[in-house]
Order: C-alpha cells, then structure tokens, then sequence
C-alpha cells in the first residue's frame, strides 16, 4: 500500500488499524504472515465507509470474521484485512410467540446456535459443527441454514445497506465486489424454552469458553451426503497423525492442531493425504472446511 493510502486509512476514523500486521495472531490455526493493514471495524456504519474507501482506491479487501475457517499463507496478503468481531450483537428482534434474534456479521455461530438450542428450535444438524462467524456461515452453508433465515443486511462496497429476503436472494447467496453480509434475522420458531435474554441481548459466554479452548485448531472436512466426517475419519485410522507440527486430533479426528510452527502447506498436504486415503478405502469424498488465502 502505498504511502499516500496508508496516511489515509489511518485517519479514516473506520477503527482500529494496525499497519503490517501479521495475521498468525488473528487466524484460529495461528499461521499467516503480514498484510499491509487489519482493521477492526466497531459497526456498520465504519464498516461501510471501508469498504468505500477501499473501492474508490482499488485497494484488495478481504474480511476474517472470527478468523476461523481461513488459514493464510506465510506469504501474507496485499490490501486491508477486516475483522468484524465486534459486530457481534446478538439481539431480540420480536417476542410473540416465536423466536427472532437479529445477529450481527462477527458474531459467534456457536452463540447464535445456542441461542437456538436453548429456545427449543429442531431441525440444528445444518448447526452442528459450524463455527466461525455468522457471516461466514451464511457464505459457506446458505442452502442449509436459509430455511430459519428472515432476512438478510447486504453492506455494498459504496457503504449502503440492502435488506433482502431468502426469497429475493435465492437458492444461492451471491456477494458481488466488496458485497457483505452486516447482519442476518434468523426466525426459530415457537418459543418453548425459557427466556433467552437479559434486557433484549443474549450473552455468549459458552461460545466464548469454546473459542479459547480451540485457538490453534481448525476444522478439516464439510460433511459428506449423510454422513459424519468424524466417524469417516475415526474409521480410517487417521488420529494423531502428524505432518511436523500439524497434527490431527486425537479426540476429534476432523480438527487439525497447530503444534507450534505448523505450517499452511504442511496443513495442506497432510489434508490431500487424508482425502485420497478416504478415497481409496471408503469411497468418500471429503471437501476442506477451509479456505486458503495468499500466495504460493
């Protein structure tokens, strides 16, 4: 980034900045090396005025959400990198006699999961598993979580905000340019459960527990048609192997550890090894549960 831009962005008022900054110490897995900027956006409002400022300087963008299931490069990446981790709020839309909460982009899936669970909704298994942010979520797993979907908040990259119905949307969620998710309203049905909130806001703190307990993870495969990727995995024998210090799980064989120094293409390797050996004995064909960004 040149120096004009990077004077710029840092008296953009869009939050925090930190210039050069390696994105090991955001990234679940905790590898990656630097990008030219990570802003932590503290709303909406922030957040668009980025995502204007980036577009009318042609300046690459990405977004992390709770920075899970991405791994990046030692490379690094050019550009902006945005953490919506603050735009974490999730709150009670209507109280009748369903359940409605409104969650923001960087909120934790596993919160608004709970939030589900605990409101007595069926029908989770689209939930179980998942992790990262809820704007993640509907990128990655749309067709299966768009049925408990009321509406969604597309922020362009001119900074304008577009409420969209799953029917207007579609069977597929398309994000064009810059496009990004600031909040979804998610309807779960009857209330059956006990109160949720707390002066109109669920507290996360379960999700919080388990996002600690699994930094330096990430989560291998997707799960194929029917079938659990852990018990595809536990069948082939596959615990506690290890690629120099990228190892699987011994408890949960679809979660690979960073033992230190492990590295994306180590990550990457030992994945392909799994792949073809689930393959060639099962029959099953895995699908990575994660994106790599930078490089070569």
């Amino acid at each position: 980034m040149i120096p004009r831009l990077r004077e710029e962005l840092g008296t953009l008022d869009v939050g925090e900045v930190l210039f050069d900054e390696p994105l090991a110490r955001h990234i679940s897995f905790r590898t990656g090396g630097a990008i030219d900027a990570l802003v932590t956006v503290p709303d909406v409002e922030r957040w668009g005025r980025l995502l204007a400022w980036s577009r009318g300087n042609k300046v690459p963008l990405v977004h992390l959400g709770q920075g899970r299931g991405l791994v990046v490069r030692s490379t690094g990446l050019d550009g902006v990198a945005v953490s919506t981790r603050l735009v974490n709020q999730v709150t009670r839309e209507e109280e009748a006699t369903s359940i409605r909460v409104r969650a923001g982009a960087g909120a934790p899936v596993l919160g608004l999961a709970g939030a589900a669970a605990h409101a007595g909704a069926g029908g989770l298994e689209p939930w179980v598993g998942s992790e990262g942010s809820v704007g993640g979520l509907l990128r990655r797993s749309w067709p299966a979580v768009r049925p408990w979907v009321a509406s969604v908040a597309l922020l362009g990259d001119r900074g304008k905000v577009r409420i969209r119905t799953p029917d207007e949307i579609g069977e597929r969620l398309r994000l064009p340019g810059r496009t990004a998710v600031a909040w979804a309203s998610f309807d779960f049905g009857p209330r059956t459960g006990e109160a949720l909130f707390d002066d109109g806001r669920f507290t996360m703190d379960g999700a919080a527990v388990r996002d600690r307990e699994d930094r330096g993870t990430v989560r291998l495969f997707n799960a194929p048609e029917g079938e659990d990727p852990a018990l595809v995995l536990g069948d082939l024998g596959v615990r506690g192997i290890r690629l120099r210090e990228v190892a699987i799980d011994e408890g949960d064989p679809n979660r690979a550890s960073n033992r230190g120094e492990g590295t994306t293409e180590d990550l990457w390797q030992l994945v392909q090894y799994v792949r073809q050996r689930a393959s060639q004995r099962g029959g099953v064909e895995l699908t990575p549960a994660f994106r790599i960004l930078g490089k070569k």
